[in-house]
């Protein structure tokens, strides 16, 4: 059988206080740490394609985690072609540029999950030669 159990009111806030402070990341003053970019990654860098063949993976989690996109940039010098970013296994896409029409792509706020141990990679195809492309992936392991 359970009792009903009386708790004055200062007590029940340190009670909440200290489930709250344990389960988000608050602060002693009592405020949510909402420092976005303190708990994600980025992954920058650029690709010479006239060096290394399609496709490059640019990021590996670890075989028991998953990568959680964030936001990402493509930007290719190239006048023809397409770039993509997507996940190895799932095909699942992040981010693509069509270079004909566009020179750059930045998608801001996207949360696309890949699967355990699943690797994101950049390939392209109807480039020009020598073309570079420039990529920037925001992220979080999970």
């Amino acid at each position: 059988m359970v009792e009903n159990i009386y708790i004055d009111k200062e007590t029940l806030k340190k009670i909440v206080k200290e489930i709250l402070t344990s389960i988000f990341d608050i602060d002693i003053y009592g405020c949510l740490n909402v420092d976005i970019l303190g708990s994600e990654n980025t992954v920058i860098d650029e690709i010479l394609t006239g060096e290394v063949s399609s496709p490059q993976t640019i990021l590996t989690p670890e075989s028991d985690k998953y990568i959680s996109t964030r936001n990402i940039f493509l930007a290719s010098d190239s006048d023809s072609g397409e770039v993509e970013c997507k996940f190895k296994d799932s095909n699942k896409l992040i981010g693509k540029i069509y270079c004909a029409k566009f020179k750059y792509i930045q998608l801001s706020n996207i949360k696309i999950d890949g699967n355990i141990g699943e690797p994101v990679i950049i390939t392209w195809n109807g480039l020009d030669s020598n073309a570079k492309i420039f990529y920037a992936l925001r992220y979080k392991i999970f």
